[in-house]
């Protein structure tokens, strides 16, 4: 439910079992998703009950010890931690990636959009969108983020073919590419469309 509206899953803090017992504090929207699930199902009440309670008398042995709260997973498996929903949403990507190239492969030819930001470690993330009719119905999905570290022709060119072959998608289908005006993109002797030709004469460039 929270992937399908755009939601984020985790918050920035709060994300500890011992804390799921403070209604006031933002856990982040699955936890807040468990707990209000936990009010109408008895047996998510339990489990959070259990959890909740296991986590806390693991914090005061620590507490004795004159530890603080470990990172990581520790001992205590509750599948609510920042881990588990990580998995999950690896496991969703996944899964979403492989709809998308059985689809792209059913529609044999396709279109790209592409284009890079920085994040806020100043890393380039590229951005794949792809473009193909199945069955009919014009879809355009977001096939995948990477990092990148190349911003050069060659570099975006390497990272495209990457992606694609790690999808199983045939570069010789794709019919056209659209970018901004960014040099390493655009440029026609020098830019990421030059070398899409290469690879396909019939090849458009918007």
């Amino acid at each position: 439910m929270l992937c399908k509206q755009a939601l984020p899953l985790r918050g920035h803090r709060n994300e500890s079992a011992y804390t799921l017992d403070n209604d006031i504090l933002n856990h982040g929207n699955f936890l807040a998703t468990v707990q209000l699930m936990a009010k109408y199902d008895p047996i998510m009440a339990a489990h959070i009950s259990s959890v909740q309670y296991k986590s806390q008398q693991r914090l005061k042995r620590l507490a004795k010890q004159g530890k603080t709260e470990r990172k990581g997973r520790g001992g205590l498996v509750t599948y609510l931690s920042k881990t588990t929903i990580n998995t999950l949403i690896q496991i969703m990507k996944n899964i979403i990636q492989e709809i998308i190239s059985y689809e792209v492969s059913n529609a044999k030819y396709y279109s790209i959009q592409v284009d890079s930001t920085q994040d806020n470690t100043s890393i380039d993330q590229f951005s794949i969108i792809i473009r193909y009719v199945f069955k009919g119905i014009i879809c355009e999905r977001l096939l995948s983020v990477v990092p990148s570290n190349d911003g050069t022709r060659q570099g975006v060119f390497n990272l495209l073919s990457q992606t694609l072959e790690h999808h199983k998608i045939d570069p010789r289908k794709r019919l056209s590419d659209s970018t901004d005006g960014a040099a390493s993109y655009y440029g026609q002797y020098k830019g990421l469309q030059s070398k899409l030709a290469d690879v396909v004469d019939h090849h458009i460039h918007i």
